[in-house]
């Protein structure tokens, strides 16, 4: 029989762009050959660094392997020393633009905010694309209004610019009417091309008091407190949305159907295309579930199995969670496809979304003057929902979070986080300086050991929420950075602060590039 090795040099390398970075580390053990072709391939050793950085390449840019070596050169060095350039190169005066910076989000390298006009109208959203700007693009923002008609109370929405898609859950009657899900192009708010049908109706529901909602390419979840039609009492039910065919399944869960209204937080997210995450929040755990989608051709329902609970820190007695939910969104992108947005792209690279963090607001009904946020690798809640057991038992904090979190504390009325891929920067007013600080945290495994930072063991006091101070072991690379703007957000090549103009007595917004991949920089050794 016919081995691997009695393969051609080029088609066995032709496999090997494939593997995960795992997979080369075993074949680079197994045997000389092996060994001797990863090694010599310029491809290859360009492929391994961008995993180790946490990068994915699709290889739609026209580069050579030099070319995208050397703008990696200059991505790295950028991001060991944060070298931000001196002066903006965009600068957008935040009234101008729609813009508001204390609801502004970053999602796919795009600056997004969602404004409503009231309580009960649809209200729009407004975005800055940085890759326009960094291009010369003169039309740098846009202001779209979904047409809904009528007068609509608007419950959640998500966006997925990498699938030029803007959802939303609304009711035509705040308190009786039935919930509809509805799909706009996210580029334009007109009706998105892709989605079977416009709108589609969550049927027997009423008296929704709180949805959530996420996308991961052709599905969507959406989580709904509120009271079916015949019930006695309200329920929180989940359902799995597919709006490339129009069709909406009420999960089915390994433990429940049905949960009591209060068990889930506004917090749900992909870890994967097929792994999700729930916030529970009268038992502060969180809840790993398995997407069970049917055979290609098949009849059968996509379903929803509990394969994993984590318990977080013990609450004092008493004590309870107003919410859990999504400090900053964190898409998984379904693939990572050619599209005319990434050509823009100064590197030919992208944060791959699957090795970045997540992290978590928690709200406590007492004490709404603490803002708490829950930091962990993505791959780390992987690998915790991997093994799934017959019987589903939450597992203890101590088995699992002070290795794999990291916990943090901001004032809410002063600092603000923003995340990008393995970073998160933290701004912070200093009393003393007079000014604020940006402290960038870096939980990249790669970039930690190449810094080899003291031991990363921080404690969170546990005042009156825990029964004990919080410690937390997760490692991270931190880098400050004096006198920053009151609000600074970030993606892989750019980073954006609000600045207040003291002679106009107005904020705008300052785009600033982090690198330039045509800086003169030896080749790596």
């Amino acid at each position: 029989m016919s081995s691997l090795l009695d393969l051609p040099d080029e088609v066995i390398l032709s496999i090997a762009v494939k593997l995960t970075l795992a997979d080369l580390a075993s074949c680079l053990l197994s045997c000389r050959r092996l060994s001797a072709l990863i090694s010599e391939s310029s491809l290859m050793q360009y492929l391994i660094r961008t995993m180790l950085h946490g990068l994915h390449d699709p290889f739609v840019l026209d580069m050579s392997i030099p070319e995208r070596v050397k703008a990696l050169d200059a991505w790295e060095k950028a991001w060991f020393e944060l070298s931000v350039s001196n002066e903006p190169f965009q600068r957008h005066p935040l009234l101008a633009v729609g813009l508001d910076a204390k609801k502004c989000i970053v999602q796919s390298g795009i600056l997004i905010d969602t404004q409503f006009n009231g309580i009960r109208l649809a209200g729009g959203y407004c975005y800055l694309d940085a890759l326009h700007l960094l291009n010369g693009s003169k039309s740098v923002g846009r202001f779209s209004i979904p047409n809904l008609g009528g007068d609509i109370h608007v419950q959640s929405y998500t966006y997925a610019p990498e699938n030029d898609l803007m959802a939303i859950i609304y009711q035509t009657d705040r308190r009786s009417g039935a919930p509809r899900a509805q799909f706009h192009q996210f580029s334009t708010s007109n009706r998105h091309p892709s989605a079977a049908k416009h709108c589609l109706e969550f049927d027997q529901l009423w008296n929704v008091r709180g949805t959530c909602m996420e996308c991961c390419g052709d599905n969507m979840v959406v989580v709904l407190d509120a009271q079916k039609i015949g019930d006695a009492e309200p329920g929180v039910y989940v359902f799995l949305v597919e709006w490339k065919i129009g069709r909406i399944t009420q999960a089915r869960l390994f433990t429940l159907r049905k949960a009591r209204p209060g068990t889930y937080s506004t917090m749900v997210t992909f870890l994967s295309r097929d792994t999700l995450a729930f916030a529970l929040r009268d038992t502060f755990e969180l809840e790993l579930c398995k997407l069970v989608l049917p055979v290609a051709g098949g009849d059968a329902a996509p379903s929803l199995r509990t394969v994993s609970l984590l318990k977080l820190p013990s609450l004092i007695s008493g004590q309870q969670i107003s919410d859990i939910r999504l400090s900053q969104p964190s898409p998984l992108s379904g693939t990572h496809e050619a599209s005319g947005r990434s050509s823009l792209a100064a590197f030919p690279f992208r944060s791959n979304p699957e090795d970045g963090i997540l992290a978590f607001d928690v709200d406590f009904h007492t004490d709404q003057g603490r803002r708490i946020i829950f930091v962990a690798r993505r791959r780390t809640l992987l690998a915790l929902a991997a093994s799934p057991r017959a019987l589903v038992s939450a597992t203890a904090w101590e088995d699992w979070g002070p290795r794999a979190t990291h916990w943090l504390e901001l004032d809410p009325q002063n600092d603000s986080l923003s995340l990008a891929g393995s970073r998160c920067v933290l701004v912070k007013y200093s009393h003393l300086r007079n000014h604020f600080v940006l402290d960038l945290r870096d939980f990249n495994p790669h970039r930690v050991r190449a810094l080899r930072p003291a031991p990363a063991v921080t404690v969170l006091s546990a005042q009156a929420c825990f029964e004990e101070d919080v410690r937390c072991e997760l490692p991270f690379v931190s880098l400050r950075k004096e006198n920053v703007g009151s609000r600074v957000w970030l993606d892989d090549e750019w980073m954006a602060e609000v600045l207040l103009d003291p002679d106009l007595q107005s904020q705008s917004i300052h785009f600033r590039a982090i690198a330039s991949p045509t800086q003169e920089l030896s080749s790596p050794g």
